[in-house]
């Protein structure tokens, strides 16, 4: 998990994410694009209460852990992903433009984010009486996005996620886009972003 990317490699995935999303899809289709980078997403932003847990049971015997089946097509917030995903991106973009903002640790318009890529990723959003309002979405408190990258990647995704977005490891990005080899682990985490955005 802490070596370097080398960049005469092409940058992959992590292992066992974007399961069933195909190279030609992300490079050939924008709807697809946008919904894989909605897909890596929905680990900030939620349409429950900010600190809920995607394993809490909430009616019916629901929790929202159960839309996430195995070898589920998302993935995690986590460098490796965001550099994966700009392979694809189409220069100069809006979506190059907020992989590059999530590559610096830069989560403070997860909601805009989340709302441009909607639209993007499906024709018939926003064509309804009643749609998701920016109110409708909240950003997930550190403990909530914890739990759901523990839920959803186990510990070792858990690690990554606070070894590469605690404040203190967001250099962990040269300046020419390639990760470098991460420091020692630390136990606390946070999340950058905006009180206001919340």
């Amino acid at each position: 998990m802490n070596d370097p990317i080398v960049p005469s490699e092409l940058v992959q995935p992590l292992p066992r994410q974007f399961a069933g999303i195909y190279e030609q899809e992300l490079e050939n289709q924008s709807d697809t694009f946008a919904a894989t980078m909605l897909g890596m997403l929905r680990q900030k932003v939620t349409r429950y209460p900010a600190d809920y847990l995607i394993t809490v049971v909430i009616g019916n015997g629901w929790a929202e852990v159960n839309s996430y089946n195995a070898g589920h097509r998302l993935g995690q917030m986590a460098k490796e992903n965001i550099l994966y995903l700009k392979r694809f991106a189409k220069k100069d973009s809006k979506e190059e433009a907020i992989l590059d903002k999530w590559l610096q640790g830069d989560f403070s318009q997860v909601k805009d984010d989340y709302f441009y890529l909607r639209f993007q990723s499906d024709s018939e959003y926003g064509n309804c009486d009643i749609c998701e309002g920016h109110s409708d979405i909240h950003i997930r408190t550190q403990r909530a996005e914890e739990h759901f990258v523990r839920t959803l990647y186990g510990e070792e995704g858990l690690q990554r996620h606070r070894e590469q977005w605690d404040e203190g490891n967001l250099s962990l990005i040269n300046g020419d886009g390639k990760m470098k080899t991460s420091p020692p682990s630390r136990t606390s985490s946070t999340t950058k972003t905006s009180p206001s955005s919340q």
